[in-house]
């Protein structure tokens, strides 16, 4: 989807891997800890939604929901290196916090 690949790419993301992360910190049994994957469980969906949007060529919609999909797998990611996301919706900010844990993005 060429609205996501563009929103992910500026802000220096690439398109799944904020979503496919081996390195999140686990539960004691070895599972991703479920906060996280609720993140990502939720950025998935609104990935979907947005390629959903942009085959139908609602394209304001596609974009919104790839930003949402962007903002919740940072999100995801901060909290699976066990930090506190800032209260944001700056994808900008959301990806100077990784930097600042030391997150090459």
């Amino acid at each position: 989807m060429a609205s996501l690949q563009l929103l992910l790419n500026k802000r220096g993301i690439a398109r799944d891997a904020a979503l496919q992360a081996p390195w999140l910190s686990l539960d004691a049994g070895g599972a991703m800890k479920p906060q996280v994957e609720a993140w990502l469980r939720q950025a998935r969906d609104d990935l979907a939604m947005a390629r959903l949007a942009d085959e139908a060529r609602f394209h304001t919609q596609a974009r919104y929901h790839a930003s949402q999909a962007a903002e919740k797998a940072l999100k995801g990611l901060l909290i699976g290196l066990d930090l506190e996301p800032p209260r944001t919706h700056a994808l900008e900010r959301l990806v100077e916090s990784l930097r600042e844990a030391g997150v090459e993005v």
